[in-house]
Order: structure tokens, then sequence, then C-alpha cells
């Protein structure tokens, strides 16, 4: 028996969060039962039981990984898999939503093209974007007990009255290159430190190592980060990026690079101060 509605989450990290916190507050609001099936790929090379699980108490969500069986009927049709799976889910449901109409689903209570989506007993999704929003979304998901300890191990380490999150993202991000550039976030810092003086210090992300060596030749050791390489094609890089992640909504305040759902996630699973250092 299919769940009522079915989410394939598609992309990176981020998002596939936020597709998984708009389907579970979705499916809740909406008295349906959810089964979430996440595959790994060159995107995320890493299983979602070693990140995170869905809160106890929303009894009516399955958070599970794919399986074969899965690929072949239920994993996103594309190329790769000679769109092989969009024959039988044609069968497993009356409603199926693709990569290609997330940005158009803006609301799935109410669509022109097919009704309302509620008319739809078994539904299904591929999607990297949030469709269906509450204050309460980010909160739907809970850490793995590993990750958990592992941001622990670091923001027990904060020592300042104030911390600071700073997130460079720039190996894959043409536009946060282009549009935050790293002597913006240099200046932001400075401003803490005047305001602050030796209450501030500074948690760094970065896909770039480079970066971050920067910031530490620039403020030395009031530069709280990791020097280990990041990468989204293992399981450890992921995980260590998430950990960063969740080590930045942490933070008192969080300056970010434009157009990343990285550090926007880290703000929303917290609320902190936010800012884009943007040009």
């Amino acid at each position: 028996m299919e769940a009522d509605f079915t989410l394939v989450p598609f992309g990176g990290l981020g998002n596939r969060l936020y597709a998984i916190c708009s389907a579970i507050t979705y499916c809740r609001d909406t008295n349906r039962s959810l089964k979430i099936l996440w595959f790994k790929d060159h995107n995320l090379n890493c299983p979602v039981s070693e990140l995170f699980s869905v809160r106890p108490d929303y009894g009516h969500v399955q958070l599970v990984d794919g399986g074969w069986t899965d690929l072949i009927l239920r994993d996103n049709p594309r190329r790769r898999n000679f769109w092989i799976p969009k024959f039988f889910q044609r069968f497993l449901f009356d409603r199926r939503i693709y990569v290609d109409e997330v940005y158009r689903v803006a609301s799935l209570r109410t669509q022109p093209d097919y009704g309302p989506l509620e008319s739809f007993k078994h539904i299904f999704m591929v999607s990297y974007w949030y469709f269906h929003t509450t204050p309460d979304m980010w909160q739907s998901i809970v850490l793995d007990p590993r990750i958990e300890a592992r941001v622990r191990q670091v923001t027990d380490n904060f020592k300042t009255p104030r911390t600071v999150g700073v997130h460079i993202r720039r190996t894959d991000n043409r536009f946060s290159i282009q549009e935050s550039p790293t002597e913006l976030f240099i200046r932001r810092m400075e401003d803490e430190i005047e305001q602050y003086r030796d209450d501030v210090a500074f948690y760094v992300a970065s896909d770039s190592l480079e970066e971050k060596k920067k910031l530490i030749d620039r403020f030395g050791d009031r530069i709280i980060t990791s020097m280990k390489p990041t990468s989204r094609n293992n399981k450890e890089g992921i995980i260590d990026g998430f950990v960063e992640m969740n080590v930045l909504s942490r933070t008192d305040k969080l300056y970010a690079s434009s157009q990343s759902s990285f550090s926007e996630l880290a703000h929303f699973f917290s609320g902190n101060d936010f800012e884009i250092v943007k040009i």
C-alpha cells in the first residue's frame, strides 16, 4: 500500500532539507501519511540514517534510505535511469509532480491546472524546494545523536559572550563568488570587533580552505574553524558539512554568502540574526 504522499528530495543537502521539512508539515496539516525516499547520488553521497530523523511525535512520516526496488519504481525519472521509473509511477500514483514543476507548485492547496491537491489519493513528488511553509517546519527533524555530539563539541568551546557565524561559499557557486567577496566579510568582522572588542569571536564555515586561512591570518585566535577538506562526494564530507551547518545555527549572528541555501537553513533552524553579505 502506497503512502498518501511520497517524496523524493532532490539535490544537495540544503535543497533536500527544504523539501523534507515542507512535506512533513504539509502532510501533518492535511492529515496525510508521508513516505520520504532518500537516494544517494553524486550530489549527496551519504545515507539519511546517519544525518537526521523525523521528530518521534510525527507518527505519520517514514524517512528511509531508498532500496533497489525503490530505484526502479520511485526514483526521480531522468536520463541516467532511462526514465524507467516514470512508467511505473503512472500506475502507482494518481498525481505526479516532477522537478520541472516545483516552482509552479507554489501552493499545494490550489492548483488551477489540476484542482485542489487534496482530491488526489496517492501523490508523488520530486522536489528540491519548499512548497508549504509553517513557522515550526524547521523543527520537524532531529539530529542523529553522533551529529549532535560533534556540534556540541564545537559550541561548548565558544568562550566569548558573542560568537558570530561566517559562511563563505566558493568553489561551486559563481553567484556567491561574484556577489559576496571576502573583503566584505572582513569589513563586517572588523565592525563586530570595533563594537564588541574582546567579547566577540567568529565561527567560520567554508568550502574553501584558502578563505579560512586568509581569515585566520587576519584575525588570529578569534577564528574558530575546521581545516579538514570539504567534499560532497563522500559520506565524511557530507557529515562534516552538516555539523558546520548546525554549529552556524547556534551562533549569535550569521553573515552569509549570496544565494546559499546552506546558510539560510542554518538561520532557519534557530532564528538567529542573519545578514547576507552582498555587493
